[in-house]
């Protein structure tokens, strides 16, 4: 503020509120959307963060001074985007940092008990299964969903563009399973002593937990997040590096993204230049009756739920 006055702090607070009484670019959800993401998503981590809010000090004040620093951080950020409407996964993004601190906090010293280690204890070992199991069992019954989507369909009746996405020719082997099948032996690894050893969480069975998660996530990076690409946006991306050696400009209609402008390399210009190029635009199936109407539009195909045109003019 010294250097370069309120313009950063004040536009920052009037994001903020205009965040906190609209659903920005679309995306909503309910109150405890970034407790769920945090929860699911930086497991075990955040299984063994929360610990810390219950966790005797540090025997160093400097490490304590730091931990409310770090504790602050969290809460901050957590509840800053539980209240606003718009809810994207990576506005919580920053509590992973915090979390990171705290879950290690916990796990830092043996002798650094909590003030209710029993109740901690069974906290820790219940959602690890939960919601390690809820990974592994959804890991296991993809491949098996995915040859067979028409399972899915009935779930969708009023998404026509999600329905034309499960059209998709996508190829599950079924050896994806493997994934899941490897999470649960991770967890039965971790859960398997008995309840004398269960307190002391820093040793072998914690390593086992968090490698084998950090493998069990490149594993799914690896295996299944292509598949899934290949239903959400695919037939658009292919579209889009189509055209990255033509002279062309193009748009999309209905939805936001970046990703016409990443795949297909082209940059933003101005209107009176688009008139000299080539120019495509792209939407969803459920746009193409208006877009049908238009007179400087000429229809070039749709492919699971993605309509291409181009201007005529």
């Amino acid at each position: 503020i010294l250097m370069n006055g309120t313009w950063f702090v004040k536009t920052f607070i009037e994001y903020n509120l205009r965040l906190a009484k609209t659903e920005d670019a679309g995306h909503g959800g309910f109150l405890g959307y970034h407790f769920v993401v945090i929860l699911i998503g930086c497991f075990p981590m955040s299984v063994f963060g929360i610990g810390a809010f219950f966790k005797e000090k540090f025997p160093f004040s400097k490490l304590n001074n730091f931990e409310r620093w770090m504790k602050t951080l969290f809460l901050v950020v957590i509840i800053l985007f539980s209240l606003v409407q718009s809810k994207i996964v990576h506005y919580s993004s920053l509590c992973y940092l915090p979390l990171s601190f705290l879950s290690a906090s916990v796990l830092y010293n043996e002798k650094l008990k909590t003030k209710n280690e029993k109740y901690f204890s069974f906290f820790v070992f219940s959602f690890s299964l939960i919601i390690g199991g809820l990974l592994a069992v959804v890991t296991i019954l993809l491949p098996f969903v995915g040859q067979h989507t028409d399972i899915l369909k009935p779930f969708f009746k009023k998404d026509i563009f999600a329905q034309a996405n499960l059209e998709a020719h996508v190829n599950w082997s079924g050896w994806e399973s493997l994934c899941g099948i490897f999470l649960i032996i991770i967890l039965w690894l971790f859960l398997k002593k008995g309840e004398a050893e269960k307190k002391n969480f820093l040793n072998r069975r914690t390593l086992i937990l968090f490698i084998g998660t950090a493998i069990f996530v490149q594993s799914v990076l690896i295996f299944f997040v292509p598949n899934i690409e290949a239903y959400s946006q695919r037939a658009a991306i292919e579209f889009y590096e189509s055209k990255s050696n033509e002279n062309c400009t193009i748009e999309t209609y209905g939805f936001k993204s970046y990703a016409h402008l990443f795949y297909a390399q082209k940059k933003q210009i101005s209107d009176d230049v688009k008139k000299y190029h080539p120019r495509y635009i792209v939407g969803k199936i459920q746009n193409k009756q208006e877009l049908d109407k238009r007179n400087d539009l000429d229809f070039l195909y749709s492919k699971n739920g993605f309509i291409f045109y181009t201007f005529n003019k």
